[in-house]
């Protein structure tokens, strides 16, 4: 059984890419479905030119909770999410 400090990694490695050791990727891909809504916004305002300083801020590590949630409640229900969780603004 895992203990308090263990780790869950999962990856598509699908749409990976090599970074150069202390980069960090610009960008964001994946699932919109999976997506939390802050990062919606975010991609949504870049793709629009909104100034990088003007963006929504979101929190990396909140944001993959959400993520996993959505996984684990389609694994849970057996459903793949094809559409977003929550109505769109």
């Amino acid at each position: 059984m895992p203990g308090a400090g263990t780790d869950l990694r999962i990856g598509d490695f699908g749409m990976a890419r090599r970074l150069s050791p202390g980069d960090r990727c610009a960008d964001v891909s994946g699932t919109r479905g999976y997506m939390a809504p802050e990062v919606l916004l975010w991609t949504q305002q870049k793709a629009a030119g909104v100034d990088p300083s003007q963006r929504v801020a979101y929190d990396e590590e909140k944001a993959d909770v959400w993520s996993l949630g959505v996984l684990l409640l389609g694994l849970k229900f057996g459903v793949q999410i094809r559409q977003l969780p929550y109505p769109p603004r």
